[in-house]
């Protein structure tokens, strides 16, 4: 099942509601609190790499996106975000979103990992209308 932008935004407001930082401080801001359009045709804010923009989506190569490869590691010699942690790398690292599930780290990356490769679609299946009636 492939995410929809909706749930990568519940999943980035709760991975900054863990941080010990808010991210609404930081140079780059809330930069997911847009629409669907300007997320995936625009640039993170504020930051470069190699003196470069950097495309909230990497046209090129979604899955190497650099929201996708910060939150795994260091990227572009930034380190890992939020830039204080906790990292979703970390043991036992989960979030709660507003429907009450928790969903861990690694389930959290996969997910963003999926929903990239898919072509970062702005529903997903988990917003898929339910099969017509057979008959």
């Amino acid at each position: 099942m492939t995410i929809g932008f909706t749930r990568l935004q519940e999943y980035l407001d709760a991975i900054a509601r863990k941080a010990n930082l808010d991210p609404a401080n930081s140079r780059h801001g809330v930069f997911w609190h847009t629409t669907y359009l300007a997320f995936i045709t625009g640039n993170v804010p504020n930051k470069h790499c190699n003196g470069d923009v950097v495309p909230i989506i990497d046209p090129t190569n979604a899955v190497n996106s650099a929201f996708n490869q910060i939150l795994r590691g260091s990227w572009c010699a930034m380190p890992q975000m939020p830039k204080t942690g906790p990292f979703l790398t970390d043991d036992g690292y989960f979030v709660v979103l507003p429907d009450g599930s928790r969903v861990d780290g690694p389930a959290i990356l996969a997910d963003i990992q999926g929903w990239l490769a898919a072509g970062a679609p702005e529903n997903g299946d988990d917003k898929a209308p339910p099969p017509a009636p057979q008959g």
